[in-house]
C-alpha cells in the first residue's frame, strides 16, 4: 500500500506561486520545482501588498541592528493600521516614510515607539485626516529633536485618548511643526500635558493662525510656546527644505 507525502492540492499550490514569481505558465513536475524556486528572481516585486491591513518590522538580531529601512517598493495604501510598525528599532537612525501612503490609514500608535536613535522625522506626506488613533505615535523617541508634520489633521481624532503619551519622553523634542499646510485649526481632543509634550518644545503652526492656536482649546495650556512657521530657527528650515 502506498503512502502519499505530499497534498496534491497543496502542491498546486506551490506550483501556482512559483509560476506566478517566475512570470511563467510553465508546468513542473516535482524534480523540477527545487530548480525553479533557485531561480525565482529575488526581491519584493511579486509580493502582493494588498492582502495586507498592517506590517511590523521587528528587530531579532540585536548583534546586527537594524540602523536604516529602504522602504521602496513597500504598497501601504491599503493598509489599515501602523501600530507599531517600527517599534522598537532603537538603532534606527535615518527612516525616508516618504513612500509610505496613509490613505486606508485608521491606526498609528505606538508607530515610532522608542526610535531612541531618530534626530529627526520629516512627515510631509503623511495625510491623517481618516486617522482615529495617534496615541503613543512617538513616544520614547528621546533623541528626536523636530517633528515636521504639515498635514497633520485631527477631523478623526475625536476622544481624548487617541492623542495619549503621543510625545511622551520625548526630551530632545525641540521643535514640533504642525499643520503647516493648513488653513484651520487642527483641534485636538486633549491636552498637550496628557500627550507628553516636553515643556522646552516650540510648536510652530501656520503664522496667519497664531492667534487662533493660542486661544484655541487644548491648546492655550502651552500658548507662550506656539509660535509661527517663519520663526522656526534655520537648522530646521535648512533640514525641511523651507528656507
Amino acid at each position: 500500500m502506498s503512502t502519499k507525502l505530499v497534498d496534491d492540492t497543496k502542491l498546486t499550490a506551490i506550483g501556482n506561486a512559483i509560476r506566478t514569481k517566475g512570470g511563467t505558465q510553465a508546468l513542473l513536475t516535482l524534480d523540477e520545482m527545487p530548480q525553479a524556486i533557485d531561480d525565482l528572481p529575488s526581491g519584493g516585486g511579486g509580493f502582493d501588498w494588498s492582502q495586507l491591513q498592517g506590517i511590523t518590522i521587528q528587530q531579532h538580531d540585536t548583534s546586527n541592528p537594524i540602523t536604516a529601512l529602504d522602504l521602496t517598493g513597500m504598497d501601504t495604501s491599503g493598509f489599515l493600521t501602523f501600530y507599531n510598525m517600527f517599534g522598537n528599532l532603537t538603532h534606527l537612525a535615518s527612516l525616508d516614510v516618504s513612500t509610505v501612503d496613509l490613505t486606508s490609514a485608521k491606526a498609528l500608535n505606538y508607530m515610532f515607539y522608542y526610535c531612541q536613535a531618530l534626530t529627526s522625522l520629516d512627515l510631509r506626506t503623511f495625510d491623517t485626516s481618516n486617522v482615529t488613533n495617534m496615541s503613543n505615535m512617538f513616544r520614547n523617541c528621546s533623541a528626536l529633536e523636530s517633528i515636521y508634520f504639515p498635514k497633520f489633521d485631527s477631523t478623526h481624532l475625536t476622544v481624548s485618548s487617541s492623542v495619549t503619551d503621543m510625545y511622551k519622553s520625548d526630551n530632545a523634542l525641540a521643535a514640533l511643526i504642525l499643520a503647516t499646510d493648513k488653513t484651520t485649526v487642527q483641534q485636538i481632543p486633549n491636552s498637550f500635558y496628557s500627550m507628553g509634550l516636553p515643556t522646552s518644545t516650540i510648536v510652530y503652526v501656520p503664522d496667519a493662525l497664531v492667534s487662533d492656536y493660542k486661544a484655541a482649546t487644548n491648546y492655550s495650556y502651552i500658548e507662550d510656546r506656539i509660535k509661527g512657521v517663519s520663526e522656526l530657527p534655520q537648522k530646521y528650515k535648512t533640514l525641511y527644505g523651507l528656507s
